[in-house]
This record gives C-alpha cells, structure tokens and sequence, in this order.
C-alpha cells in the first residue's frame, strides 16, 4: 500500500529519539526559532550517543495509511540530518522520476534548507516537499506554523503526518529483547515486527479510510453551518480568512531579531543597573551584611564595574549614560521588553511541554511507571507554569503602555492559535488588527479546517477506488499462479490456495469497510 509515484503522498519521517528538549544553541546558517526549541535541529557536534552502544535507533518512513516504507539504522549518533537525507533518496531510487511527494519530518523547517543545499537539491526540485508534523508544530514559532503546518498546506487533507509516533510507542516494546542481541538477530526481530505490523495496517485501511471519511463529512457539516453564523455575525467570507494568512505572515516576518549592536547596548543597560544595586539600593539591613562581608561585596562591586567598563569599551561609549541621560531612558524602556519577551518565551515553552506530556500520557503502549512519572512530571509543570505566567504579568505590567494581564485559562488556547508570536511585539498592541482579534482567528481556524476536510474527501475517493482495485488484482492473480502451477507443482498450488484464502479472509473486512464507507450520506466516491 506504498503511495504510488504518479500520486501525491504523505510519507512521515522520524527517529525513535525526536524528543522535546531544552533550548540549543542555533545552527550558524538558520536564524529560525525551531532550532533552539528542537534537540535535533541543532549543531550536528550535540547529537552524539553512548559509547556503549553501536546502534542506537532507527529512523523511517511510513505512508500515511502506516505501511513501513523504508527504515534504517542511526549508528552512533543521536538523529543526524544524513538520516532523512538517505531517506529522500532511496524514496527516489524505488518510485523513479515520476514521484511528488509530500514527507512530514519534526523539523522540516529547517531540513528543507539542507535538503536543497545537498546533492539531491536538483533531484528533489518540484517533486519533494514536505510539512511539519500537526502535533509538533505546536512548539514552533508561528511564522514557521503558517509555511508548514499542516493545517495551511494546500493539498495535505486532515493528515496529522504523526504515524511515525504511533509506529515508535509499540516498536518501542522490542528494545529490552534487542539490545544486547546480534545485528542479525535484531534486524530479523525489527523486521518480524514489521512485517505484522504491516498486514495489520492491511486489514485496518478500510477501517481506516470509514474514520477519515466520516470525520470529514462531520467536520464540513459542523464547519459549514460555524462558517454561516462567524459570516453573519463577523462580516467575514473566504476571501477574509486568506487574506488573514497571509496579512499575518508578513507581519510576523517584518518582526526583526534583536541586532548586535542593539544586544550590547541592552547588556550595558544591565550592567549599569547591576552597578547601581550594588552601589546605592542599600537599606540599614544590607548595609550591616556588607560591613560583615566588606570583601565580597567589594568584589561584586569591582565585578560589575569590569564589565561595565568592558560593554563602554565594545560600544566606543565616551561618557557614561546616567539615568537623565534620553539613550540611559531609551534603553531602559527596551530593557523592559527584552525581559517581557523573555517571560513570555518561558511561559509558551512550559505550555507546550505540557501539551506534549499530555499527549504521550494517552499514548498506547505508555507503561505504568511512565504513566506514573508523567502524571508527577504535569503536576510540577502547572506549578512552573503558574510561576511562569505570574513572571509574564509582572514584566507585562512593567511596559509603557502595560499589557494586558492572563489568566491561566486563557493561555492554554493561545498555544493551539498560534497567539503567542502575536504578544512578542511589545512595542505595540497589534491585538485589535482584524487578522489578530480572537473571534476572527477562531473563524480562519474553521474555514482551513473545512478546506482540508474537502481535501481529504477528494484524496479517500482515490484510495477507496484504488484498495479495492489492488484486492481484485490481487485475487486474480492468485487465480492464475495456482492455475498455472495445479499440474505441474500440486504442492506449490496447495500452498498458494492457502495463502488466497488468508488474504481473501483479511481483503473481505476490507472490503466490509469500504461498503460502510459507500453508505455514508455524503460519500462522493
């Protein structure tokens, strides 16, 4: 059930060990935001591995539907980019010159970049695209949501590109049996597994065709009938919610990161106010423990001096700023956004940390300790996110004009829309534009939902045609091999009669499903 090469797939890439991390430092050539968010979007000289271990996973390919397309070992490394590299390129030596394929990989963001710059960048021009995963694109930053997410991806359907996560939480099961066995015997164990793995998928693509088919019928209902009452009472129509993308898009790209030279003049600002706490912010108490620890502090002081004089030196600054002085005042008040945007980067990172605990948490094939680890891991996260946020409400209310406080409601639903780019900008309130008000990002939402799920219908009409002409194929070619064998090689013939009938047994629940699918109201197939 491989996607054909003259049709558009939805292939996912991935490894057993893309995992959430904390902030790395970022790639020299990639200013995006994934790469400090992402463990295996940083610098190559990170991913490395125990010593103990020469295979240290596996990294593949699935189509959509689960079938293993390809697979391969990472050999002592964590996940480096060769891997989806070598991927892309046995996709292309099997499917041939035809192939246009969509892949989903964690961080396609940044992979796109060197996919291009490598020597399959000719090859792979106008055939091989690619999307972030639904479910990760959560902790990307939103400009990098609005080019790859799915959900803004023309011709993608209601794919999620998530079927590597779901593959990995039971492979995972065969590590204690694989770990201290022999290449050859873990291969053959890996590859049993796939194997069963795939005629399970087998028998559950006509379940699995029914679902999607169902859901989408459902979510263009309920979505046409939201659409209706978001245009009465908004005013807004299609042509609104694409210009909202794209409005958005270039607003969020005009959004500049901090320059050097501004980088410099804010940690001179810091330091400055460190040499003022140190010298002057001194009540009756700190003034008795410095005369008991007169050396440290004349240390801390000497300290912040140093580096004072340091930042004057980079900056070629003659004469110190003062507190009157306007580039002393201007700073200050960019000071005041550096730590508000700061706050807010820690508050949204906790939040997604929480959505992915929260995911695993429902995960098959999750154990009780993990469970158990994951329940405790969720209760410090509310704890830090409650911190977090109050953090946010303090620098918030320290900006000139202050922001608006939240709640710790309020947050969980800015992750899944994408608002919290739309709070990074503390120089202005951008939050009465059209394309950022709440009611209108809920109605956008809606309308690329509904835009996907005609997708999707379009795309399972394709598939239930082809499954059910792959089944028919199938049976009469074992038609003809037995015929063709029954004189000759009797023993032959009764073995591939027995197969039939085990494929016949597995292809008639299929084909069960794909009548239920035929009987939906609404089915166009």
């Amino acid at each position: 059930t491989a996607t054909p090469p003259d049709d558009p797939g939805t292939p996912a890439l991935s490894s057993s060990d893309d995992s959430c991390a904390p902030p790395a430092m970022e790639p020299a050539d990639s200013p995006s935001l994934c790469a400090e968010r992402w463990r295996n979007a940083g610098p190559e000289a990170r991913k490395k591995m125990f010593a103990l271990f020469n295979t240290t996973g596996v990294f593949c390919c699935l189509c959509r539907h689960g079938q293993v397309l390809t697979m391969c070992d990472m050999v002592r490394s964590g996940e480096l980019l060769k891997y989806p590299i070598a991927i892309v390129d046995k996709l292309l030596s099997v499917y041939g010159e035809d192939l246009k394929v969509k892949l989903g990989y964690d961080i396609y963001c940044e992979f796109d970049k060197t996919l291009k710059r490598s020597s399959l960048g000719p090859r792979v021009e106008g055939r091989v695209s690619g999307v972030v995963p639904a479910f990760h694109g959560h902790s990307h930053n939103r400009g990098c949501q609005l080019q790859w997410h799915p959900m803004y991806m023309d011709g993608v359907g209601k794919e999620d590109f998530e079927g590597c996560e779901r593959f990995f939480s039971l492979l995972n099961g065969l590590a204690s049996g694989t770990r201290l066995a022999t290449e050859f015997h873990r291969h053959q164990a890996i590859e049993q597994y796939v194997h069963f793995w795939g005629m399970q998928k087998h028998e559950e693509s006509g379940k699995f065709i029914f679902n999607n088919y169902r859901q989408a019928l459902q979510i263009i209902e309920e979505g046409t009938r939201a659409l209706a009452v978001y245009s009465v009472e908004l005013g807004t129509s299609d042509v609104d919610y694409e210009r909202y993308l794209v409005e958005e898009g270039e607003y969020l790209q005009s959004l500049k990161s901090e320059p050097p030279e501004l980088a410099h003049k804010l940690e001179y600002m810091e330091a400055l106010d460190n040499l003022e706490k140190a010298r002057y912010s001194l009540g009756p108490t700190e003034v008795r423990k410095i005369r008991r620890n007169y050396r440290n502090a004349h240390v801390r002081v000497q300290q912040a001096e140093e580096e004072v004089c340091r930042l004057e030196e980079v900056l070629e600054v003659e004469e110190r700023w003062m507190p009157q002085s306007p580039e002393y005042k201007r700073m200050k008040d960019e000071l005041a956004c550096r730590k508000y945007r700061r706050a807010l980067d820690n508050l949204e990172r906790l939040v997604v940390q929480r959505f992915f605990e929260l995911d695993k948490l429902g995960m098959s094939g999750v154990a009780y300790k993990m469970r158990d680890k994951i329940g405790k891991a969720l209760k410090t996260r509310a704890e830090a996110i409650r911190k977090a946020l109050a953090e946010y409400n303090r620098r918030a209310s320290e900006l000139k004009p202050p922001r608006a406080q939240l709640v710790f409601n309020e947050i969980m639903d800015m992750v899944s829309l994408g608002e919290f780019d739309l709070l990074r900008d503390a120089r202005r309130d951008i939050r009465q534009l059209e394309w950022a008000r709440r009611s209108n990002r809920e109605a956008a939402a809606v309308y690329f939902n509904v835009k996907r799920a005609h997708e999707e219908i379009a795309r399972l009409n394709v598939e239930v045609r082809r499954l059910f002409s792959a089944m028919v194929d199938e049976h009469v070619d074992y038609h003809r091999a037995i015929s063709a064998s029954l004189d000759m090689y009797p023993e032959l013939a009764a073995e591939l009669e027995r197969r039939q009938q085990h494929a016949n047994s597995i292809n008639a629940k299929v084909v069960n499903w794909l009548y239920k699918t035929s009987c939906l109201p609404g089915f166009s197939g």
